[in-house]
């Protein structure tokens, strides 16, 4: 196998993200995946309330929450290409999954609504300034108030009463101090075997975590190298705390799930 080729096309990058999205969301884990949703959100929930998943991507979890019969799922995200798979993935359920292209950073003045439960999940938060061509903040100081300033956005969103969902990975935490490698997985994707693997980097002074990822497909091996804000659970329970969520507690997950998930409640009017 020769080197990786460096890549810093976005339809490029698109498509290694949908090989890597393949990987990790096999049959097993959106089927567990769907399962263990829709359970948190029928707890004090109806499957008529209104959810907004704001990091829908090609369709994972928004596509398992209409297999439970969930009728009322609108998405959000910040790359046009990624929607377009979610409709064809969405088969049937096409037709009433109202899709936006939006940023986080813009979500209020685009989406001028409320809803019962809003999702960022799939460990997307970190990632807020990772894709655009804003750039991200530096220093640990202006970090955490970026953070807070998106996470306000979704406070937003959400109803009075209503409940926000946030996904963190799991390998965010202290014990991580320099370098974790985890290993996407190995499947046949298009017809062609493929494999990815994720090398990150952690600077926990600056806040600041490198995501390496290594994605062979079709015979050539790609790497792209995109940068995260670098937080915790215990930093994003208190975030949601300051922006004014309550009852903001750690949902427990599986082990196998690669993210960790906060549930907190936007207080009644």
């Amino acid at each position: 196998m020769g080197a990786a080729t460096s890549v810093d096309d976005r339809a490029l990058l698109a498509q290694l993200w949908r090989v890597c999205e393949q990987l990790l969301h096999d049959a097993h884990y959106k089927t567990h995946y769907g399962n263990w949703l829709a359970q948190t959100l029928l707890t004090n929930g109806t499957k008529d309330q209104r959810i907004l998943d704001t990091a829908a991507g090609v369709g994972f979890p928004a596509i398992q929450l209409c297999d439970h019969g969930f009728t009322s799922v609108s998405c959000s995200d910040a790359d046009l290409d990624l929607l377009w798979s979610l409709k064809r993935n969405a088969g049937a359920f096409a037709p009433r999954i109202p899709t936006v292209c939006v940023r986080w950073q813009d979500l209020p003045t685009v989406i001028v609504d409320h809803f019962d439960t809003v999702l960022c999940l799939d460990a997307s938060i970190g990632f807020m300034d990772s894709w655009g061509d804003v750039g991200m903040v530096s220093g640990p100081d202006s970090v955490c108030r970026r953070v807070r300033n998106v996470l306000s956005n979704f406070f937003q969103l959400t109803r009075p009463g209503g409940r926000f969902l946030v996904g963190l990975q799991k390998n965010n935490n202290r014990g991580n101090t320099e370098h974790y490698i985890m290993d996407v997985g190995t499947a046949v994707v298009d017809g062609y075997d493929a494999t990815a693997v994720w090398d990150m980097r952690y600077d926990w002074a600056l806040r600041r975590k490198t995501w390496i990822n290594r994605v062979t497909h079709k015979g050539k091996t790609f790497e792209q190298v995109r940068n995260s804000y670098l937080f915790d659970k215990q930093d994003l329970i208190g975030f949601l705390t300051d922006i004014g969520f309550a009852s903001v507690q750690e949902v427990a997950t599986p082990d196998f799930f690669y993210e960790d998930v906060v549930m907190a409640t936007k207080p009644e009017a």
